[in-house]
């Protein structure tokens, strides 16, 4: 593998020595480019938002589709509906109170 790296222009006219040390050093950069490459995607694998998670259960605009559709109730749809909405401000609720612990805090 060294020798051919002799054979390229740029190791030209250097001694056996500083041919070794321009090969290891090519070596080195190839290894530290490929790490980083690696290190920025797994890093960003580990970041970045699951792509594959699905909202739980069904939107607004889902329920009304079945309702017009005539696969649900009225009923059902205002009950789905009723706890669709209790849910989400459940969730702001907690969202809200765990922000004011937060600021409690600083």
């Amino acid at each position: 593998m060294i020798a051919l790296f002799t054979q390229l222009p740029l190791a030209q006219g250097l001694t056996g020595n500083q041919q070794q040390a321009l090969f290891w050093l090519a070596i080195l950069l190839a290894v530290v480019i490929l790490g980083g490459a690696a290190i920025l995607l797994i890093r960003n694998k580990f970041l970045s938002k699951d792509e594959d998670e699905q909202p739980a259960g069904f939107t607004l605009s889902d329920l009304r589709e079945l309702r017009d559709s005539g696969e649900m109730s009225n009923e059902e749809y205002e009950a789905a509906r009723a706890k669709m909405i209790a849910k989400v401000k459940q969730s702001l609720e907690a969202d809200t109170e765990k922000k004011r612990k937060q600021n409690e805090r600083e």
